[in-house]
């Protein structure tokens, strides 16, 4: 059986051309077919092999400090997502060419909120613990954590000679109280082309044709400076930069999906993300479902407006737009335009 794995680390290389050959040799010595970008700024990869060849890929790459906790997205691959093994050294690891306004994301970025705390927002069970309780938890265990994600801090406990109030007497879990929905608003980081086959139930949908044109669309986006914005993309990478770029314009209250929206909707298959979700692979699309629960089409045929998920490559090779295209819009000889102009 295969695997696919997806992956990133924004962390410092001081030889990204060094990297480049220990990488390109482990991958060779499994069997690896993927694509792979390093840069000073991090490594950020996307590779296919047997199962136990892709975690001894893990394993391997986790011995290096620098890459000791990258989260290793999985997902069952094919044997055809990738025609063959593609390592490079380059400026970034995402093409931002924001030039002198570019993020480093070890610096500033978006805060992270994971799948679990994200679908509560979204559920409308924005759940936490009196003050009480959090800063004064109960003796045994003093940590709160695995309650809503809160975690007791050190900074919170109070001094010896400070009086310690009880914590409610029936414990944290029965202390839990309810507010009122949170307002948030999801912004959506990828290619106009990737949403248009998945994307969040109400999430903002910009037109971005491509990520270097992040700055194009702050002018859509300026009624949210003063709003909680979540950014969501498909493995996160994106989310680093483009949370951090939307800080750096003056947006006060910026989230990133941790790990991504394949995290999301392996946790949460069939609910709040509609539709499949674009990959950079030979799958070209993927979803989290089962037979019993068969996920919602949402998109739509470019040229008839039918539903349709089926993307294509315009024939015309000086043009080759990328767009979705149902098979009753195919040419008679099988053959497809992405306009009139094109044929």
């Amino acid at each position: 059986m295969f695997q696919i794995l997806l992956y990133y680390k924004y962390t410092h290389i001081n030889n990204p051309a060094e990297l480049v050959t220990t990488q390109r040799e482990l991958c060779e010595r499994l069997n690896l077919k993927g694509r792979i970008i390093i840069a000073e700024e991090g490594i950020n990869g996307t590779v296919e092999g047997l199962v136990d060849d892709t975690e001894k890929y893990i394993q391997a790459t986790r011995l290096d400090l620098r890459f000791a906790d990258i989260d290793f997205k999985k997902s069952v691959g094919t044997g055809e997502a990738f025609p063959r093994l593609s390592i490079k050294a380059r400026k970034e690891i995402v093409s931002g060419h924001l030039g002198d306004a570019d993020i480093n994301p070890t610096q500033i970025t978006g805060k992270y909120i994971k799948a679990e705390e994200l679908h509560s927002w979204i559920h409308g069970s924005n759940k936490t613990v009196c003050n009480n309780c959090f800063t004064n938890p109960p003796s045994q265990g003093g940590d709160v954590g695995g309650v809503g994600g809160l975690h007791h801090s050190t900074t919170n406990e109070p001094t010896t000679n400070t009086p310690r109030v009880p914590p409610c007497e029936g414990g944290i879990e029965e202390c839990l109280i309810s507010r009122e929905p949170k307002e948030f608003y999801i912004v959506d980081m990828r290619n106009d082309y990737e949403h248009k086959i998945g994307f969040f139930q109400n999430s903002i949908l910009p037109p971005l044709k491509n990520f270097r044109n992040l700055s194009q669309i702050l002018p859509i986006l300026e009624p949210l400076k003063n709003k909680t914005v979540v950014t969501v993309c498909t493995g996160g990478v994106r989310c680093e930069k483009a949370s951090g770029f939307l800080l750096q314009n003056g947006f006060n209250d910026v989230y990133q999906l941790e790990n991504g929206i394949v995290t999301y909707m392996e946790k949460y298959p069939e609910e709040d993300f509609k539709g499949k979700l674009y990959v950079f692979d030979g799958r070209v699309t993927m979803a989290f479902n089962s037979p019993a629960t068969p996920h919602e089409i949402v998109g739509r045929c470019d040229k008839c407006n039918a539903s349709s998920e089926n993307y294509v490559n315009c024939n015309l090779k000086s043009c080759n737009a990328h767009f979705i295209c149902c098979e009753q819009c195919y040419e008679s000889n099988g053959r497809v335009f992405c306009g009139t102009e094109c044929v």
